[in-house]
């Protein structure tokens, strides 16, 4: 099964996110993450951008 580029994106952001959900990020689930990305054909970057974002303050 293929998915669209966009379907695996959502995938790393959505997981990316719930990482941070307990308010820090351990070097296994950043592990996990750059994992899934290498499945998915994502560049791991994409996870760093995101797991950036998910720990920046809301305005």
């Amino acid at each position: 099964m293929h998915l669209p580029l966009a379907s695996r994106l959502n995938i790393v952001e959505k997981l990316s996110i719930i990482t941070y959900a307990d308010g820090s990020i351990e070097d296994s689930e950043v592990s996990v993450l750059y994992n899934l990305c290498s499945v998915l054909n994502i560049d791991t970057s994409f996870a760093d951008q995101v797991l950036h974002n998910a720990t920046q303050p809301v305005d």
